[in-house]
């Protein structure tokens, strides 16, 4: 598990790897959830230990199949301490496995005392050669956090695409284009993926997550994300796919997480530009945790 001394906020957008295409006969889909009361769990304790809150069980995976994951439990932190909340998604080969393949990045935020917690995960994943079949929701915690009890779950689509073609793309680790955040409230690209050639009517499918850390001590600082198609790595204008929206990190807290996640159909004019890239801006400098988040991208040409 990583070191989570300093604070943090994640932002994370899906965009996995290389690029990637398949074709086949038929496609099929398939839903997994782990339902109602589906928590393994009750409680984590006080260790910085990896558990698994949730679990779901997708079967076989044929090479080239895609995993859209969606996961989001609720903690409760009733001791007189900050906690420091972290989670992740990961395949694994058994319900309890935490070390397998990492579907997202592991990141963190404080739940403050009297508080509730929702790190919420998500993830974009073309399977390569593998036997693991368990999609797992693991957290961890430097305090005791209670787990509510059917008060979230863990959901995945298993796409099989059949006679349709796609592309896969992920901003990588250590994908981070900042190490910082200047405190000018100026979109700059913390991530970005290039899409190649992509047509009207495409369908794009886009989560992303990154992590800063309010190291200021004093004063609270608003924290903005987009998502945006543009011409360059570094391009801030566009076609917006996700509206840009903020929230402030306290000194408090210390980590946080911004999540952005988008459902596009290309449009003729949107159709030029073949970026896409994850946009912060923040109201005081504060730095960009390298390794703690990502974008993903699913294009789907109909």
């Amino acid at each position: 598990m990583k070191s989570l001394a300093s604070p943090v906020i994640v932002l994370t957008a899906i965009l996995l790897g290389s690029i990637s295409t398949q074709d086949a006969s038929a496609a099929s889909f398939s839903t997994f959830d782990s339902d109602n009361f589906g928590e393994l769990i009750t409680s984590s304790p006080a260790d910085d230990v990896y558990r698994v809150v949730y679990s779901v069980d997708v079967g076989t995976l044929t090479s080239g199949d895609i995993l859209v994951v969606k996961g989001d439990p609720e903690l409760s932190n009733h001791t007189s301490n900050n906690a420091l909340l972290s989670a992740k998604l990961v395949l694994e080969d058994s319900s309890t496995g935490v070390t397998g393949l990492e579907l997202d990045e592991g990141n963190a935020f404080q739940v403050v005392p009297g508080d509730h917690g929702v790190p919420y995960k998500h993830a974009i994943y073309r399977a390569g050669s593998t036997s693991k079949h368990f999609v797992n929701f693991a957290v961890a915690s430097n305090q005791v956090l209670a787990v509510e009890q059917d008060y979230g779950r863990l959901q995945v689509l298993k796409i099989h695409l059949g006679s349709s073609s796609y592309e896969v793309f992920d901003s990588g680790n250590n994908g981070e284009l900042l190490t910082s955040s200047p405190g000018d409230d100026t979109y700059r690209a913390l991530y970005s993926v290039d899409l190649g050639s992509i047509s009207t009517n495409d369908i794009i499918l886009a989560d992303a997550e990154g992590e800063l850390t309010n190291d200021t001590g004093s004063a609270n600082v608003l924290f903005s994300t987009l998502l945006i198609l543009t011409d360059s790595s570094t391009g801030t204008s566009g076609t917006q796919i996700a509206e840009g929206n903020a929230f402030n990190i306290t000194p408090a807290m210390g980590h946080g997480v911004a999540v952005k996640h988008a459902i596009y159909q290309v449009t003729s004019s949107a159709s030029a530009h073949h970026f896409l890239n994850c946009l912060v801006r923040t109201t005081s400098t504060i730095p960009v945790e390298q390794d703690y988040g990502r974008l993903q991208v699913l294009v789907i040409h109909p």
